[in-house]
């Protein structure tokens, strides 16, 4: 069975967890990019790839971390997503990319109906969140490696056991929002 996570669900899991400095209190992300292919027939293009048969779409994005002065790779598969092969000629609903020589056109994204698997390489969203989402079946990939607490008077960093996203990943939409790939 897919699970339902949708990108507003998991946001305001986050903010349930701590709302003074989660969700909509989240810090900034300075440097945001969607990547690009780095070899192959689509070199150069933004990593936006359809699955037509599932009927999910993968985005692939880089944050310049600020707490942590490395780069974050954050991606997001949604699910649920209307590909068209042919143009719906609807340029307000729908945007186009070319994957593989052949060209898309995807319903844009929609933080309330599609459902998001995601998964980013900064500490936070290990520590909190990967293996929780993985248990509710929202984490993009293969399982997070085994954490070994080796702290014990520190209070465990997400008690409820719940899904959510990092600020990486809350940051993300409004990129893909800038770049006129979803609706809201």
């Amino acid at each position: 069975m897919a699970h339902t996570w949708t990108w507003d669900k998991l946001v305001r899991n986050s903010e349930r967890l701590n709302p003074k400095s989660r969700g909509r209190n989240y810090p900034y992300t300075p440097k945001f990019e969607i990547a690009n292919f780095t070899s192959g027939p689509n070199r150069g293009q933004k990593t936006i790839v359809p699955f037509v048969a599932t009927r999910t779409c993968l985005v692939s994005l880089r944050a310049w971390g600020v707490t942590q002065a490395s780069l974050h790779n954050v991606t997001l598969s949604f699910s649920d997503v209307d590909i068209q092969t042919e143009n719906p000629n609807n340029e307000r609903e729908y945007f186009q990319i070319e994957y593989n020589g052949d060209m898309y056109w995807i319903h844009k994204f929609d933080r309330l109906r599609n459902p998001m698997a995601n998964r980013c390489t900064c500490k936070d969203y290990f520590y909190t969140w990967a293996y929780y989402n993985r248990r509710h079946g929202c984490l993009y990939g293969p399982a997070p490696k085994p954490y070994v607490r080796k702290t014990t008077w520190m209070p465990p960093r997400n008690p409820r056991g719940i899904p959510g996203v990092c600020k990486h990943i809350y940051n993300a939409w409004n990129i893909l929002r800038n770049s006129g790939l979803t609706m809201n």
